[in-house]
């Protein structure tokens, strides 16, 4: 069975942040790798984008002291 992917808007509403925020987080290295590129398209799995959520609510995480920058 196939992962269900995520496209950065996609990504953005689960996490609950806005799409700005995912491209600062990726030009910082804070975003796991894209599991498939297609021009500018970038696609997430949900594991990864389930992972990437926990960090967020995870008041020692860096994202959340590179978005309070």
């Amino acid at each position: 069975m196939t992962e269900r992917v995520l496209n950065q808007k996609e990504l953005a509403a689960f996490v609950g942040v806005s799409r700005m925020t995912l491209h600062r987080w990726e030009l910082g290295g804070h975003l796991p790798t894209p599991v498939f590129m297609h021009g500018k398209n970038r696609f997430w799995t949900e594991q990864q984008a389930e992972q990437l959520k926990q960090m967020v609510f995870n008041k020692s995480s860096v994202l959340r002291r590179v978005t309070k920058s």
